[in-house]
């Protein structure tokens, strides 16, 4: 969580978006990080770099 917590605001700001609207559309269970990192322009490796789990996001 540290890692995602450096993170300059904007890239951060982006990933969250992308989360929030993930799992607003399809709700936690179904939601898919592969989706959240399509939309953030993330790879998936660099979610789990700064996050450890879906959960934590």
């Amino acid at each position: 969580m540290e890692k995602f917590k450096n993170l300059e605001n904007k890239k951060k700001q982006t990933i969250l978006n992308a989360a929030l609207q993930e799992f607003a559309e399809n709700g936690y269970q179904q939601a898919s990080t592969n989706r959240i990192v399509k939309n953030a322009g993330i790879g998936k490796g660099m979610l789990f770099y700064y996050l450890e789990s879906k959960r934590q996001l």
